[in-house]
């Protein structure tokens, strides 16, 4: 098993497109050179391997940040690539879920707000937006994904807090790919806290779609409960 990689490395991401760790580089690269045009990766993206604080009391897991029209536009602007930069360090205060930011309007917030409205309406904007932390089984963009073999050495930081999750008790939601990340982290078998999306292609955080787990989501998310300060509706 490969060991939990403690240091971050994307404080060493690029400044300038193409957007990819140097460890990653190479493995990246040679995929794209061979993929079908929908497998590759979007290197010219802002990477997304997590989003919200890493101790958040509420964990989805997910498996590779998408791509929509629009996303290349929404990431040349400093407005999404100045936070986006602060949340791969762990520094984007006050809403450090990347996509439920107040007022953002970008392809990934207008996804989010969706996915995340039946918490929003149960508990509040902010409840939701600064207790929840999305880690993404990889971090690189792409309209699907192409490769269970792939694998990139900055994976393993994203592992890292998902293990750090199981050892605080973290409530857990597999949104997609159980069988890959149950791989990639074996202490989430038999987890106690641990709760599953009924439909991955559609991985609303609802009643119908998470059952126990979603009463247990409300539950986790009222005991850090903050005032409503966005209504999330209007958009």
């Amino acid at each position: 098993m490969t060991r939990t990689q403690t240091h971050n490395p994307w404080s060493r991401l690029p400044e300038t497109s193409p957007y990819v760790l140097p460890e990653d580089a190479p493995a990246l690269f040679a995929f794209n050179l061979r993929a079908a045009a929908k497998s590759k990766y979007d290197l010219s993206l802002f990477p997304e391997p997590y989003f919200g604080l890493p101790s958040a009391p509420v964990v989805l897991l997910a498996l590779n940040p998408g791509w929509a029209e629009g996303d290349a536009i929404a990431h040349a602007s400093p407005v999404f690539g100045s936070p986006a930069r602060l949340s791969l360090v762990h520094q984007l205060e006050s809403y450090p879920f990347l996509h439920l930011r107040p007022h953002l309007s970008t392809p990934g917030a207008s996804w989010w707000q969706r996915i995340a409205k039946p918490p929003i309406k149960a508990v509040g904007f902010d409840a939701v937006a600064k207790n929840m932390c999305c880690v993404q089984f990889f971090p690189y963009h792409s309209r699907t994904f192409g490769s269970t073999r792939l694998s990139v050495p900055s994976q393993q930081y994203g592992f890292g807090i998902v293990r750090r999750a199981v050892e605080r008790g973290a409530d857990i939601i597999v949104m997609r790919s159980w069988k890959l990340w149950s791989a990639a982290v074996p202490e989430l078998r038999g987890y106690r806290n641990l709760h599953f999306i009924k439909n991955p292609r559609n991985p609303t955080l609802s009643l119908a779609n998470l059952g126990n787990g979603f009463n247990a989501l409300l539950v986790r998310l009222r005991s850090v409960g903050a005032p409503v300060t966005f209504d999330v509706s209007r958009q």
